[in-house]
């Protein structure tokens, strides 16, 4: 991907994401007292996140939540057989340290030892990362001791657009997604959105028509219009991201 956007005006990296799967999920078999384990990056902030797949109110998930939350883990969701911690990391020595958690935790949540931490916010202010920053969190998630069947990265280009009377924000990013055993995927997604949240219906009607036209799938709701495609290469990508927003941005402008 990188070197695929590399010359693309406008684009940068925006999301990392890696993660390692119980065996169960990976064998296609019911998980039960596993976990998934992944690490998250993004310009709003990092974080990692543990996945504890289990009946809630089982014994063993209940173990696993009060540890987690010991750790400094807060819970984010709650499902039928799956419960979510997240933890925000700062810094190259924190991530370090998270990293060797994650790996420690194993598929079971079964580290030798449970540390006591207190929990973490969100960064206030999203910031934009440094391609030296982005590369020493890519090389650090290759160098943990965990065998990631998962990764995705993400770039993306956004800004405020005309759209009529009300304006709107425009977004094109590009994904690649690898998940073993299957193949690379890439594709290419859109989003226009109103602040507001109500975009005028010639707005709607143009955007819509010129995301279908080009191959998109398209949804609607509340201000907001998605479009999404699969390419067939991240060079192919980077072109259709580039030629996307460019078109997408001259649709707005004519839109009375």
């Amino acid at each position: 991907m990188a070197t695929a956007f590399c010359g693309v005006t406008g684009f940068s990296a925006s999301s990392f994401m890696s993660s390692v799967s119980p065996q169960s999920t990976l064998g296609e078999r019911v998980e039960d007292k596993c976990v998934t384990r992944s690490f998250h990056y993004y310009p709003y902030g990092s974080f990692a996140c543990v996945q504890v797949h289990g009946a809630p109110r089982s014994s063993w998930v209940r173990h696993i939540a009060k540890s987690l939350t010991k750790a400094g883990y807060e819970r984010t969701w709650k499902l039928k057989d799956e419960t979510g911690f997240r933890r925000w990391v700062f810094g190259e020595r924190a991530r370090n340290r998270e990293l060797g958690f994650l790996s420690a935790l194993g598929d079971t949540g079964s580290p030798q030892r449970w540390p006591e931490r207190a929990t973490t916010l969100q960064p206030i202010r999203p910031r934009k990362p440094t391609l030296r920053e982005w590369d020493l969190v890519v090389t650090a998630v290759r160098l943990a001791e965990m065998v990631w069947d998962t990764c995705a990265v993400g770039y993306s280009r956004r800004e405020d657009a005309h759209a009529g009377s009300k304006g709107a924000t425009l977004d094109v990013s590009a994904v690649a997604f690898d998940c073993r055993p299957s193949d690379l995927s890439v594709a290419v997604c859109a989003h226009v959105a109103s602040p507001a949240k109500e975009l005028p219906s010639t707005v709607q009607r143009s955007v819509c028509q010129e995301l279908r036209r080009a191959g998109y799938r398209t949804r609607k709701r509340e201000g907001q219009i998605w479009g999404t495609k699969t390419t067939k290469s991240a060079v192919q990508a980077a072109r259709e991201s580039e030629r996307l927003f460019r078109c997408l941005t001259e649709r707005l402008r004519e839109v009375k």
